[in-house]
């Protein structure tokens, strides 16, 4: 039963994600730090690429690295919470793609975009995995040389942003 709800949890935490990428994130070109932000940054750049399938091959390399550095459990739930995470932002965005921002309101969009994801990660984090990206190199930086997690993703996404900017996304 305790695997069930944890599986349970997980999908929760991916939902809540994935709706906080396509929802606010995409039509707002928010990159605010992550391996979201990177494929939003990319997409910027080259709009036929897609956010998901962008996602998907970063996410790919570092999953690698977080199975040889994290542990394990924390990689095997990783790797389950990225795929499908992808994956759902990937079929989101083919069934009802959002082109604009819902509500012009900018900080509105913005809080709910930061909202739906730090909830999304907090379940995945407390159910020991993560949507992969910065949140593994987070997860090793906290093993390692324990760094906060929320400390590391700060930083990781910092550094992010300050690209988006650089490219005006």
């Amino acid at each position: 039963m305790k695997k069930f709800n944890s599986f349970l949890l997980i999908n929760v935490g991916i939902l809540l994600v994935a709706a906080g990428v396509v929802i606010f994130k995409v039509p707002n070109n928010f990159a605010t730090g992550g391996v979201t932000g990177i494929a939003i940054i990319i997409h910027k750049i080259k709009p036929s690429l897609s956010v998901g399938m962008l996602m998907l091959v970063v996410n790919i390399i570092l999953l690698i690295i977080g199975l040889l550095f994290a542990g394990f459990e924390f990689g095997i739930k990783t790797i389950y919470s990225t795929l499908v995470l992808s994956l759902v932002i990937w079929f989101l965005e083919k069934i009802h793609p959002i082109k604009k921002p819902l509500t012009g309101d900018t900080m509105l969009e913005l809080f709910l975009a930061i909202l739906l994801l730090a909830a999304g990660s907090a379940i995945l984090f407390y159910q020991n995995a993560s949507g992969g990206g910065t949140d593994i190199v987070a997860k090793i930086l906290n093993q390692k040389i324990h760094w906060h997690i929320g400390k590391a993703v700060l930083i990781v996404d910092f550094i992010i942003s300050i690209f988006a900017v650089c490219f005006r996304v």
